[in-house]
């Protein structure tokens, strides 16, 4: 015989059999069939050690996004500004090699 659900009926279906010993020994048998909408399901209530980690685990991804967005905007900042100096380096480049030229 299966086992009984501890959370009672699962699906639309439920079977039922029944055997009954009789005072004669014999056995009488019976057996019926039921078909329903299947129960509401019910989320289970929730761990809150499990939400605990959950929120704290949202917090630190939050954390994650800001630091890289943060570091996003230095780098783009730095880019920027070593663009800035390699540009003076070449216009000073070319000075010193006007400078050499020797057409002057």
């Amino acid at each position: 015989m299966p086992a009984r659900s501890p959370d009672g009926r699962q699906g639309g279906r439920v079977d039922v059999k029944l055997a009954i010993q009789l005072s004669g020994g014999q056995l009488a048998h019976g057996a019926a069939s039921y078909l329903g909408r299947p129960p509401e399901r019910k989320p289970p209530p929730e761990d809150p050690e499990i939400r605990r980690q959950r929120d704290e685990l949202a917090q630190q991804a939050a954390k994650l996004k800001a630091d890289l967005a943060a570091d996003v905007a230095r780098t783009k900042k730095l880019e920027k500004s070593l663009s800035e100096v390699q540009k003076v380096l070449q216009d000073q480049q070319r000075k010193r090699l006007d400078n050499q030229s020797p057409e002057r």
